[in-house]
């Protein structure tokens, strides 16, 4: 006797134990989320030093392909004009190379002034604090008392207030933050191999980064023959049309913020240097920082500039207040849309 299948119970057969089977999958799953977490986090870890190079390559691209085709290529092409070089010159490979290598230098040199300039500063400035709370409180008592002498309902209540934030800060900074900068040795010693991992993932994403801005257009084509190899063509050319005007968007919007933050910081550093404000570079590359982050950054980055400022001298910080509201239009209105 032949047998038939009946397509229909089979395939709801078939169904019925794929269901099953991917509840008893995900069930499983459940129950051993630590061990799945876990192993997603290792093999990240693994692949944090590529990811370190894809951002960077990613930030610097532009940087470098404007060092090489504008400056370097047109330049190779000049002296070729004047002096014919070898048939056999590589005026691309060349130019590639130099404007990759000038590229990392720039960007390592960039990153090493910052650190060298900020970190100093950031630790002499919580020091000075420390030991000069006493003297800015009385400071800004004397202030608030002059400037609210005709009102004295309101000047003890700002003396009130400013009294107990100040017995706050000092509190935080002698207790919690100066002792834990004085012992920032015994905390660099203890975790010693996590610095020493995070700088080897960092070391390893810079030379990444090299191989990604020197190989760049190879990996674009990997990328959409593996595209044509998954979809068909329309859906292939849709996902990599897409992805350029992705690119193009987000890349110039990451390069002009940049940017916009180097040319924002710079501004504050020049003038508060002009009108001799206290912490100029510090407040400086602080407000640079920040501006990055969009909408609230500058506001974010304000706080600690106007605390640091009020401490020191509130006329200072009234002014400080004047400029980052003026800077902040100027940037918003006329420097960013550019």
């Amino acid at each position: 006797m032949n047998f038939k299948w009946d397509k229909k119970y089979l395939y709801w057969g078939v169904t019925a134990f794929l269901v099953i089977a991917a509840a008893i999958v995900f069930f499983l799953g459940l129950s051993q989320i630590k061990e799945i977490l876990n192993g997603i986090f290792s093999f990240l870890s693994i692949l944090t030093p590529v990811l370190y190079g894809f951002v960077i390559a990613y930030i610097l691209c532009p940087i470098a392909t404007f060092i090489e085709k504008p400056c370097l290529r047109r330049l190779f092409y000049t002296i070729q004009d004047k002096e014919p070089p070898p048939k056999t010159f590589p005026i691309r490979k060349v130019a590639r190379v130099m404007s990759v290598a000038i590229t990392m230098i720039l960007a390592l040199l960039i990153l090493t002034g910052i650190i060298w300039v900020l970190l100093p500063q950031l630790i002499d400035t919580i020091t000075m604090l420390v030991n000069n709370m006493p003297t800015y409180v009385t400071q800004v008592s004397d202030w608030v008392s002059q400037t609210l002498r005709n009102y004295p309902e309101v000047e003890a209540y700002v003396l009130q207030f400013t009294g107990g934030i100040s017995d706050m800060l000092n509190n935080w900074l002698s207790t919690e933050l100066l002792p834990q900068m004085n012992n920032i040795w015994n905390l660099i010693s203890s975790n010693v191999m996590n610095i020493i991992s995070v700088f080897m993932n960092l070391l390893l994403g810079f030379v990444i980064a090299i191989y990604f801005l020197n190989s760049k257009e190879l990996f674009a084509a990997q990328f959409k023959k593996i595209l044509y190899c998954m979809f068909k063509p329309k859906v292939a050319t849709k996902i990599i049309n897409s992805t350029r005007e992705v690119n193009k968007s987000f890349g110039q919007f990451i390069t002009g913020k940049i940017l916009d933050s180097f040319i924002i910081g710079m501004v504050y550093v020049l003038l508060m240097s002009i009108f001799n404000m206290p912490y100029a570079v510090l407040c400086g590359v602080v407000m640079g920082i920040f501006c990055i982050i969009p909408y609230f950054g500058p506001f974010i980055g304000y706080i600690p500039c106007m605390l640091l400022l009020v401490l020191v001298d509130p006329i200072q910080c009234i002014y400080f207040s004047i400029m980052v509201v003026i800077i902040q239009n100027v940037d918003g209105n006329v420097l960013a849309p550019k």
